[in-house]
């Protein structure tokens, strides 16, 4: 029995159809369906675990699990430190860190004081000489801050 629809009409319907409703991207008819991903998921157990069984693979993935857990805390706590990876930073090492960065905090601190005290002496204008004071108060106050101890001595401007 032949049909009495020519098959263009046929397809240009469906194709009308399928733009005016188009399926979700999840549904149990559509090609990537919960179901399809599930068996993708399985397929791809099977080759990463070289094609062991499902009770095989209950059995070894957490046992794996817990020797990356393991091999991770023992990193991180510093137990591996005889294979070149250090852990975590020690309070030892932390306390240097901030030694050096405090100590280079006050060199640089120290030396705008030094060069503000300069430009504060060469300085032609009343207006410039007290903007560098207020400067200089300012870097003092910074240098205390950082160093808890006042600063030695400013040098006056005949000894600059």
């Amino acid at each position: 029995m032949a049909s009495s629809v020519p098959h263009d009409a046929v397809r240009k319907f469906h194709q009308r159809d399928h733009e005016q409703h188009p399926q979700p991207l999840f549904s149990y008819s559509h090609p990537w369906s919960f179901i399809a991903l599930h068996n993708y998921m399985e397929e791809f157990l099977r080759l990463a675990t070289f094609g062991m069984s499902p009770q095989q693979r209950r059995q070894v993935l957490p046992l794996l699990w817990r020797i990356i857990v393991g091999v991770h805390i023992a990193l991180a706590c510093g137990w591996l430190s005889a294979t070149g990876f250090p852990g975590f930073a020690k309070a030892t090492d932390v306390e240097e860190l901030r030694r050096g960065q405090m100590d280079a905090a006050t060199e640089v601190v120290a030396q705008n004081i030094f060069d503000t005290r300069v430009r504060q002496c060469q300085a032609g204008t009343d207006e410039a000489r007290r903007f560098y004071a207020e400067r200089l108060q300012m870097l003092l106050a910074k240098y205390v801050d950082i160093t808890q101890r006042e600063y030695n001595r400013v040098p006056g401007c005949g000894e600059l």
